[in-house]
């Protein structure tokens, strides 16, 4: 994917080399776009980055997606979550069973500022309920 997708509650963007920096809430939902996202880097590498330091919440069926994804990568493709110690990641992919999965690996880093990129805070929790659910998906050509 060297597009993006948005919608009210998450925004991919495509690291400069390669990757994904995803901001926001990842839910059930957005289940395609990540499909879409982590193949279109597939062919494009072995070392698939999600960074998920702007991610605020990220879902237990959306962490079970990611680690799915991981496990139908071939070695020595990997998949990589980057994301910050507050998502608990390590504690939950070891609850869930995910840690004996050879191409899912975890790097914790620090957390992002309380502003994002652009000055505006990403929407909050329970956003979707109030709003006609929108998404945009803008492919290079």
């Amino acid at each position: 994917m060297r597009g993006y997708f948005a919608d009210e509650l998450l925004l991919m963007l495509p690291l400069p080399d390669s990757g994904l920096r995803l901001r926001g809430e990842v839910l059930r939902e957005h289940r395609g776009p990540l499909a879409l996202a982590v193949a279109g880097e597939a062919t494009r590498t072995e070392e698939i980055v999600l960074d998920l330091t702007g991610v605020r919440f990220l879902s237990h069926s959306a962490l079970d997606f990611l680690a799915l994804l991981a496990r139908r990568l071939t070695p020595p493709q990997h998949l990589i979550l980057r994301a910050h110690p507050a998502l608990r990641l390590r504690t939950r992919i070891t609850e869930r069973g995910h840690d004996t999965i050879p191409t899912l690996r975890l790097e914790e880093s620090k957390p992002p500022s309380v502003r994002g990129a652009e000055g505006v805070s990403p929407p909050s929790r329970g956003t979707l309920e109030h709003t006609q659910k929108t998404a945009v998906v803008l492919r290079d050509q």
